[in-house]
């Protein structure tokens, strides 16, 4: 059995989790008896090269090599990774995959073609589920755009959004949600499985007519028992909190910043790991609190850290699919302490895993940090349930036996 996964970039351990994930599964594949290569429209490299026993194709952004890869090599499963709609990976990709391999895959890793706006907020001040209804969605991203959602309680909410409704200005935003829609159809109708990696986005596509058989929960990475000694201690206050993610607004670095600022305890300490995607931002970011910033480790090395720790902050302003940092913290014991978007809701249970505090709010996170540390002095401990390893590898390989 021959698979191909194909993702925009593959830097695995250097940039982001999709690469890692991507990677790790490559190489379960491999252990299992398949033939597993990548196809990556931008490495490091410059040209094909080998990492870590995977043959890694370099296409660029043309659909030409990308159709001359399928042609010569004959793979019976094209898994994609990643969708694109900044000139890379898109529907002609998956036209091509269907043409040449016998079953052609998509994992969910973010909410690709679905809120326009990515934060899944109507007019950024309440949860939505919805991203179907082109006219909702197309007022709600020029409210957000002109920054007048702060009014949607006031008395000019209402005639504010008469006069953006009778204008016509929203004729664009319409035709923009309708195409990523028709995108959306087009990719699942291509696709003999659809993965999801989070019971809300399952959900979410269910709501909005996506309730096909062919999309398929898949389980949690399954993860390597922890040896003994290398649990955090969860007894012991060791008064330092880590961040794990890559350097942009997005990931909410600045929250943690503003929160740390606002506490009168002196004693607590913030280590800093990942890539700077945006210095001026990290720079702001260090105005605000010095943070020991440890830069980018291995996978490995950066797992041996965690005991060191008394929690992970994951203060994400976007909803993430399902950050697996937080998967990696569980079977190491630690605790999180994370935004309470789709994603990280899904799976930290407040007070049982970790704590939640209020999507985008500085203040929140200074109080949920200070509650967390009380509950810590007053003996409580965080309860896992570890991954059935056995359980989950056997599941994710039968998608590519059948």
């Amino acid at each position: 059995m021959k698979i191909l996964f194909v993702t925009g970039n593959y830097l695995p351990g250097k940039k982001g989790g999709i690469e890692n994930y991507t990677h790790y599964l490559a190489k379960l594949l491999q252990t299992q008896g398949f033939h597993v290569e990548v196809a990556a429209l931008s490495v490091q490299e410059g040209h094909d090269y080998i990492f870590d026993e995977v043959l890694v194709n370099l296409t660029g952004r043309s659909t030409e090599n990308f159709s001359k890869l399928l042609r010569e090599k004959q793979f019976d499963i094209c898994h994609f990774h990643e969708y694109s709609s900044f000139g890379g990976i898109e529907i002609p990709w998956f036209r091509i995959a269907k043409e040449f391999c016998k079953k052609v895959y998509f994992t969910f890793h973010i909410p690709y073609l679905t809120c326009y706006k990515g934060d899944f907020r109507y007019k950024g001040v309440s949860d939505c589920n919805t991203f179907t209804d082109a006219g909702r969605c197309a007022n709600c991203n020029l409210i957000s755009k002109l920054n007048i959602g702060m009014l949607q309680k006031g008395p000019l909410a209402g005639v504010l959004e008469k006069a953006i409704s009778y204008s016509g200005i929203t004729g664009k935003f319409r035709h923009r949600v309708a195409a990523r829609t028709k995108d959306l159809d087009a990719l699942i109708s291509l696709c003999d499985k659809v993965f999801v990696l989070a019971n809300w986005f399952k959900q979410l596509l269910a709501d909005n007519g996506y309730d096909s058989e062919n999309i398929v929960l898949l389980p949690h990475k399954p993860l390597k028992p922890v040896a003994s000694g290398d649990e955090a201690d969860n007894a012991i206050t060791k008064h330092r909190l880590v961040f794990i993610g890559r350097i942009q607004q997005i990931k909410g670095l600045h929250l943690l910043c503003e929160a740390m600022s606002r506490l009168e305890n002196k004693e607590l300490q913030v280590d800093v790991y990942g890539d700077i995607m945006e210095a001026d931002y990290f720079d702001s970011c260090k105005a605000i609190y010095h943070f020991n910033y440890k830069g980018t480790v291995s996978q490995e090395v950066l797992l041996a850290q965690l005991k060191q720790y008394d929690f992970l902050v994951l203060p994400s302003v976007v909803p993430e699919m399902l950050p697996l940092v937080i998967l990696d913290a569980f079977q190491h014991s630690l605790p999180v302490i994370a935004s309470s978007s789709k994603g990280n809701r899904d799976v930290v249970n407040s007070a049982e895993k970790g704590f939640l505090f209020e999507y985008g709010s500085a203040a929140s996170l200074t109080e949920t940090i200070r509650l967390a540390y009380e509950k810590k002095a007053a003996g409580w401990k965080p309860s896992f349930e570890r991954t059935d390893a056995a359980k989950s590898t056997a599941e994710l390989v039968s998608y590519y036996l059948n």
